[in-house]
């Protein structure tokens, strides 16, 4: 079985308009070990975490949208879609493209929880 558990184990934020991808990033993801919190919107997410009263924050987002508030997190953000290539922002993590594999994914948000800048752009956090 694949897996790069590292304790303590992080929450990830997925933001993501497809419920399917949704669904199946949270599922490799929280097998990997990760707590997992779901937006369909950056608009959401940001309700998310406010109605989370600020007791769960995310170590990493995951997001097919690359929106100022994601950032405004100062956590490292990967921006994951088909049209990765046409996206052209120094402060992402790292780009992955869609469909993206169980190993690239959960390496790429290792890297990023891990604080490891070897991916590309930037990380705060």
């Amino acid at each position: 079985m694949l897996s790069f558990m590292h304790f303590p184990h992080k929450t990830i934020l997925i933001v993501d308009e497809d419920e399917y991808n949704r669904e199946l990033l949270s599922m490799a993801l929280e097998l990997d070990g990760h707590k997992v919190m779901c937006a369909k919107t950056d608009v959401e997410a940001m309700h998310l975490l406010l109605d989370q009263g600020n007791k769960i924050y995310p170590d990493c987002v995951l997001s097919d949208q690359v929106k100022e508030a994601l950032f405004e997190l100062n956590k490292p953000v990967i921006f994951c879609s088909i049209f990765n290539e046409t996206v052209k922002d120094d402060r992402l993590f790292a780009k992955l493209k869609k469909p993206v594999s169980l190993h690239e994914l959960l390496t790429t948000v290792q890297r990023a929880v891990d604080g490891n800048l070897s991916s590309g752009g930037s990380c705060q956090g």
